[in-house]
């Protein structure tokens, strides 16, 4: 609920005994009523602009409490032959003894681009990737046929030196058979990681077997790997942001209290207390609205936070026109609202962002009234 107006400098009550006033013979009372003057400081409601305000294209915000989520699409996938894979072994079309080989040294190999603004990331728990294989072999290479011997498929992510995920899927719990599509999801491992593209390289190893197979170098392999939705959970990021829009929930005033001629008014500023833990500068309007008259706008600068983990705390005073504030004096459904642009502080404009950051506000209108006097 909004809060109550409060006043300060209560007039000065006269002294009783016209008595005394009276018996000072040369001195005239007053002919015309006093006056004084009152200020009164009237607190809205709080309000925060959340961490959704000041996120770059590509990462989003899960749910409130949740983690911060970065989106990358999805790559094409990729077609290797049977040729590469196995090598000098499987380089002409015969009907052979299938052939042990490993891909190892020449994986099939592509990569994800994470969003441009992404400088840095930390990945929590609960990400995947999702990997689509299709075999059109005439073998299926981790089960071959006349062996009980089982092959593999690896997938390995990197983001330059850092394993993202490495998963090796065993034959004896996975097929690949020939012509079917096969998917495998793969865990993304938590750590720091830094901007530009997450690579992948897929092994395939084929133990090999008495058992004849058609041999076809031009036979296909498909590897199409994905990043399981709703995207990669992160904890933070450093982020680039360049005149980045945001807006705050409106906040209330109780104006109904101040139910004063509206000449009386003397003066009226807002007093704005701002707690900002983002690394980011810029200017916003400060708006304040009511049903049925004009709204009041005035211009403020939004002070960065000290550093990525210390929050910068600033008072500012904004004032308006008398005329400005009688429009407002005596009504309910007042509301202040703010709107802007910021662009991140740090090297190449970047800024920490975490789910649980929230810019808060409190706002005051202070006011001074002059009552009293013809």
């Amino acid at each position: 609920m909004p809060g109550r107006a409060v006043r300060f400098d209560r007039p000065w009550r006269l002294a009783a005994g016209l008595s005394v006033a009276a018996g000072l013979g040369a001195c005239e009372l007053p002919t015309s009523a006093p006056r004084w003057q009152t200020k009164w400081e009237v607190p809205a409601e709080s309000t925060t602009v959340g961490v959704a305000n000041f996120l770059p294209a590509g990462v989003t915000l899960a749910a409130p409490g949740g983690p911060l989520l970065v989106t990358v699409p999805t790559p094409a996938p990729i077609t290797t032959t049977l040729g590469t894979i196995c090598g000098g072994s499987c380089a002409v079309t015969a009907t052979i003894p299938i052939p042990a080989f490993n891909n190892a040294a020449s994986p099939v190999s592509g990569s994800f681009s994470l969003p441009a603004a992404v400088n840095s990331a930390i990945i929590v728990g609960g990400g995947f990737i999702d990997v689509a294989v299709t075999n059109n072999f005439s073998f299926d290479p981790l089960r071959p046929p006349g062996t009980a011997v089982r092959g593999s498929f690896r997938l390995r992510l990197t983001n330059g030196a850092v394993t993202v995920a490495d998963t090796t899927i065993d034959g004896a719990i996975a097929a690949l058979t020939p012509g079917v599509p096969a998917s495998f999801r793969i865990a993304l491992r938590p750590g720091t990681i830094g901007g530009g593209t997450l690579a992948y390289q897929a092994t395939v190893t084929c133990p090999g077997s008495a058992s004849t197979a058609s041999i076809n170098p031009a036979q296909t392999f498909v590897v199409g790997p994905s990043v399981a939705a709703p995207g990669i959970p992160l904890l933070g990021a450093s982020v680039a942001l360049v005149s980045q829009a945001f807006s705050d929930s409106s906040a209330a005033f109780d104006l109904s209290q101040l139910d004063v001629d509206s000449a009386s008014v003397e003066a009226f500023a807002l007093v704005l207390r701002i707690r900002n833990p983002f690394t980011v500068a810029g200017t916003f309007n400060a708006t304040i609205t009511a049903p049925g008259v004009a709204a009041a706008t005035h211009s403020l600068s939004l002070a960065p936070a000290i550093s990525d983990s210390t929050a910068s705390n600033t008072t500012s005073v904004v004032t308006f026109t008398a005329a400005e504030f009688r429009r407002f004096l005596g009504r309910s459904g007042v509301r202040l609202r703010f709107a802007g642009t910021v662009s991140g502080t740090g090297p190449g404009s970047t800024v920490g962002v975490q789910a649980s950051k929230k810019l808060s506000l409190q706002a005051n209108l202070r006011t001074t009234l002059t009552v009293g006097g013809q």
